[in-house]
């Protein structure tokens, strides 16, 4: 959507679908933790909630908060 883009601070036009540009963007330090508590929720079929970090294309870090199930 324009806005996940927004968030992420890329173009549309970057022609990069969304899961890309999560991978690209989270900061490495935050990687292990994320994938560890997405794959446990979607094992378990709970509630997905975590914080991480992502670095724009403009050297900006931003804190995002993610929740699903």
């Amino acid at each position: 959507s324009s806005s996940m883009y927004e968030l992420f601070g890329r173009q549309s036009a970057d022609q990069l679908d969304p899961v890309s540009i999560f991978q690209q963007s989270i900061l490495p330090e935050d990687m292990e933790t994320e994938n560890a508590t997405y794959a446990k929720a979607v094992a378990k079929g709970e509630r997905y909630e975590t914080e991480f970090r992502i670095l724009r294309p403009d050297q900006q870090v931003r804190y995002l908060r993610a929740v699903g199930k």
